[in-house]
């Protein structure tokens, strides 16, 4: 085992034996910090390609020429992508391990999502989605269990701010695609030149994370020991038990919520533009509204969380968010939907990363596993969404099938209601 390896098992034991950061010696706490660094990083810039991409979902859907209905289906290899990620990252615990492949994974990532952005027609676009689809997956999972296990090791509840930096990196990357538009920059052009410079800046990352070293993961679930039951195997099981239903629970939050969070990500510049008859330009901002809500939420989640509560956070944030897109449809005006989206992305906002927030005080065996599981869920949500959306607007209409995410809203309350947060 390395050297930073073993350094990280010191500072796991630590925080399981009671330890606080405030006791980690100034060697540890400079790991910590560059391992934050490298976190943020990759977080970032994976924001600014999400943003960018979503920012010209209008123009690709018109390049391509379909149907919602079409469309929808088409976004159907995203999911599929998910599955097969989720099934890599927890059948290749070695990779996960290793952050050294990180940086070359983001790089294809934003490849084959670029490589959507460009696709003109269904069968280029089907394959690259897939592709971006399982990439992504990965690249999600890996990343999350990295900050979950930063969490682990300082006892703080950060991962708000991390998906924090990534609504950030979003609301950057569809700036610059609206700003760009707005240049009358050429499609094509803008959508090469930010997949080529993103994934530049990823491969540049290589020393940086031969610098931080790797974070050491533990996949095997059956070996987890579980300190924070009795000694008894009964008490043990109860104990077991109930983390396998907060988990459960978890993942359905996880799931309704991130349909809310990818349907708004690729329909809301399409309602723009097919249904309020928008300018290319302003349908492309949608992605930038909801983008600056989610990293103003995101900022303050955390904090938020200390004074109210993490369950307290979820359940007021699926409300506004309801309520938000609720009556963003019902005014059926531009200025007005734009508007509703900053509130919905604010709603959002903080539901899924404290859902990976809860998972760091769980036994350093149990995370990698339930990272992924968790991860797989809100995947799942997050690219079946539209293409649910893009289905029953083939039926019933654009502005009708998205009254299913309001619905979702309720969702996520009524399955935060039996969240334990003493189950931690």
């Amino acid at each position: 085992m390395t050297r930073q390896s073993d350094e990280n098992e010191r500072l796991l034991e630590a925080n399981q034996t009671g330890s606080n950061y405030g006791s980690i010696t100034r060697r540890e706490d400079a790991g910590i910090l560059k391992k934050t660094i490298l976190c943020a990083s990759l977080f970032t810039f994976f924001g600014i390609m999400w943003g960018h991409f979503s920012s010209q979902i209008p123009v690709t859907k018109e390049n391509l020429g379909i149907s919602d209905r079409h469309f929808g289906l088409l976004l159907l290899f995203d999911d599929l992508g998910a599955f097969i990620g989720q099934a890599i990252a927890t059948r290749l615990p070695a990779l996960l391990r290793s952050t050294l492949l990180t940086p070359l994974i983001g790089s294809c990532v934003v490849t084959a999502v670029g490589l959507s952005n460009l696709s003109r027609t269904p069968k280029q676009f089907g394959a690259s989605t897939l592709a971006s689809g399982i990439l992504a997956s990965f690249f999600d999972i890996a990343i999350n269990i990295q900050i979950v296990t930063l969490g682990a090791i300082t006892g703080r509840a950060d991962a708000p701010f991390f998906h924090g930096l990534f609504s950030g990196g979003q609301l950057i990357g569809s700036g610059l695609g609206t700003l760009l538009t707005r240049l009358a920059v050429p499609f094509d052009l803008r959508v090469i030149g930010m997949m080529s410079t993103l994934a530049v800046i990823y491969l540049l990352h290589f020393p940086i994370v031969r610098v931080t070293g790797q974070i050491r993961i533990d996949e095997d679930e059956n070996t987890a020991s579980d300190e924070t039951s009795h000694n008894t195997n009964d008490n043990q099981s109860t104990h077991r038990q109930t983390i396998r239903t907060q988990i459960i629970i978890l993942a359905a939050v996880g799931f309704f919520s991130s349909i809310c969070e990818g349907s708004l990500s690729e329909w809301a510049g399409i309602y723009l533009r097919q249904n309020l008859g928008t300018s290319f330009a302003v349908a492309n901002s949608a992605a930038f509204a909801y983008s600056l809500g989610m990293t103003l939420a995101r900022f303050v989640g955390t904090w938020a969380a200390r004074r109210i509560g993490l369950k307290a956070v979820m359940l007021w944030g699926s409300l506004i968010a309801g309520v938000a897109m609720f009556v963003g449809l019902a005014l059926n005006d531009q200025n007005a939907f734009l508007i509703s989206l900053v509130f919905a992305a604010i709603g959002l906002a903080n539901i899924t990363p404290l859902s990976m927030a809860f998972l760091s005080s769980f036994d350093a065996d149990k995370q990698a596993i339930s990272v992924a599981k968790i991860s797989l869920a809100q995947q799942i949500g997050f690219f079946g969404g539209p293409v649910v959306i893009g289905n029953v607007s083939g039926w019933v209409g654009l502005r009708l099938a998205l009254t299913i995410l309001p619905c979702s809203s309720l969702a996520i309350m009524a399955w935060t209601i039996p969240l334990d947060v003493s189950a931690r």
